[in-house]
């Protein structure tokens, strides 16, 4: 990042940072941002609630059984988001020239779905 002068810096991340420290999809996600953080660029790091898009998979699932699973209790309410969401508030604060410094923000979505 330093040596290619990168002004401005967006990344993408699940908002359970920190809080699950065994090997899954955003174990890694602390020692990534710190090194992003030390690069000099402005950043901004967008926590977001899983993808919409992420439980295509259950496809079948879903069509056969009408319903989605997931590693939650019954009574918990799932915040899901459409990954275009998500692409167009990253493209928002890439095009913004106003901001400076490191910053982390929530992003929830216009229209959170709960499973």
């Amino acid at each position: 990042m330093r040596e290619a002068g990168t002004p401005r810096l967006v990344t993408v991340s699940m908002a359970g940072y920190g809080l699950i420290r065994s090997a899954d999809l955003i174990s890694g996600q602390p020692a990534m941002e710190d090194i992003l953080n030390q690069s000099g660029a402005v950043i901004r790091h967008l926590r977001c609630c899983p993808l919409m898009e992420a439980r295509f998979s259950q496809g079948q699932s879903v069509l056969a059984q009408e319903t989605f699973s997931l590693p939650a209790a019954e009574d918990n309410l799932v915040p899901l988001m459409e990954t275009d969401y998500v692409v167009d508030v990253a493209l928002r604060w890439l095009v913004r020239q106003d901001w400076a410094g490191i910053e982390t923000l929530a992003v929830s979505g216009p229209r959170p779905v709960f499973l």
